[in-house]
């Protein structure tokens, strides 16, 4: 039997093969799609199917999930609108429509909805979010369309790259960090067309929180999507949030990769990504002192409870610079819940933050507006001119440790100094 990787089996099981090789033109069944609530993207998926396809139901309505995260709170009529028309057309083809529950890229995985082996699609490319518990997600964009009426997809077997992990972070160094150390070290196209895994004795010592973050952000060095191998921390992972017993699905130890490469942690340092661009990294250590506005703790990359919890040791008995705005956003409710539990909400609303519940308004400029000349330091997904107001303002990108110390300063911080 040729050997194959996790990427491999997962994409033969769905095709109904025994082996796929990379280059192989496949159609495969995913195992859930999910849609959401994004301006004119509902409507379109929900007039194409009930006007041209003219399908009153859906083959497989119990594969598909679609979460209102977006817009929320609702501010006017329009996105009123879109709400109640998601709404009542899920309940008219008999989907799950989750609503107020959190960014569904994270609800998904702490719901045991996503699983080790599964086939996942979204139309956002941080769907790719899923391989933190060793599911495969593939951001397909309006392609979409054609498993949501026919349960069925054609992809390319992609090639694999592996990158292997060992020892653990230093105190107040995340995955964020390791992310963009990898931008730095692979460049913007360094696994264009590629999925990455990320295994080895290190791994094990990643949360799944910093496993989120890394798989949601793996376009920023151009792979397709990424996974972790699952292993003993996964499986206790979904048992304990969502009672699931899953089987690991991992790469044969002969299997082929297109290419690999080593980390050992604990020299992994704090890092940017500096404006205008994803793939602009640096370490912290260039841009410390440079002067900020606003900072944002949240979106679907990097607002868990391990962000909230080194976000709240750092800034225990402290406050917020001047008129540094800083702005934190759970990335679900079952997080907003716990980390209040912990008392990490109490800690943060006394150094002076704005404590929002789950949205993805923050991301991408529906809640916050800088203007021209203002910088923001930031856990969200981009940081284009515009993204969050005006073109004339900078987006740093950081971990939740150096957002939390740069809001302390009102410049940019090494967390490691407040641990």
């Amino acid at each position: 039997m040729t050997a194959m990787t996790i990427v491999e089996k997962v994409l033969a099981r769905a095709a109904g093969k025994e082996v796929v090789v990379p280059g192989d033109i496949l159609f495969v069944e995913p195992d859930l799609l999910i849609l959401y609530d994004w301006f004119g993207l509902s409507d379109w998926y929900m007039d194409t199917i009930d006007k041209e396809f003219k399908l009153e139901r859906l083959p497989y309505p119990d594969r598909i999930l679609f979460f209102i995260d977006h817009m929320i709170p609702v501010q006017n009529e329009v996105h009123g609108r879109i709400h109640a028309r998601t709404r009542s057309w899920c309940e008219k083809q008999g989907i799950r429509c989750m609503e107020g529950e959190g960014i569904g890229h994270s609800v998904a995985v702490e719901n045991g909805m996503d699983r080790p082996g599964m086939l996942v699609a979204h139309f956002d490319t941080h769907v790719s979010t899923v391989g933190a518990v060793g599911a495969l997600g593939f951001g397909i964009m309006k392609e979409l369309m054609m498993p949501l009426v026919t349960g069925k997809m054609w992809l390319t077997v992609p090639e694999t790259y592996k990158i292997t992990l060992q020892g653990r972070f230093q105190k107040g160094v995340m995955g964020r960090d390791l992310l963009h150390t990898l931008v730095a070290d692979l460049g913007p196209d360094g696994c264009i067309n590629k999925v990455v895994t990320f295994e080895g004795q290190g791994a094990e010592s990643v949360g799944m929180d910093s496993r989120m973050t890394l798989c949601d952000l793996a376009n920023y060095f151009g792979a397709t999507t990424a996974l972790f191998h699952p292993d003993k921390v996964t499986l206790q992972y979904l048992l304990r949030n969502a009672g699931v017993e899953a089987e690991p699905v991992v790469s044969d130890p002969d299997a082929g990769f297109s290419g690999s490469s080593h980390y050992h942690l604990e020299t992994v340092e704090p890092t940017l990504i500096c404006p205008p661009t994803i793939s602009n990294a640096v370490p912290l250590t260039e841009r410390a002192g440079t002067e900020v506005h606003v900072g944002i703790i949240g979106t679907c990359a990097s607002g868990r409870i391990e962000d909230l919890e080194i976000a709240a040791e750092i800034l225990k008995g402290k406050k917020v610079k001047g008129a540094f705005k800083l702005f934190v956003v759970p990335t679900s409710k079952r997080v907003f819940l716990e980390a209040n539990k912990r008392g990490y909400i109490n800690t943060l609303l006394e150094a002076g933050a704005f404590v929002s519940s789950p949205t993805c308004d923050f991301c991408y400029g529906k809640a916050v507006c800088l203007m021209p000349g203002e910088r923001a330091i930031s856990t969200q997904t981009l940081n284009v001119p515009g993204r969050l107001g005006s073109i004339e303002a900078e987006i740093y990108l950081a971990s939740a440790a150096t957002v939390a110390a740069s809001a302390i300063e009102g410049a940019i911080a090494d967390p490691r100094q407040y641990l």
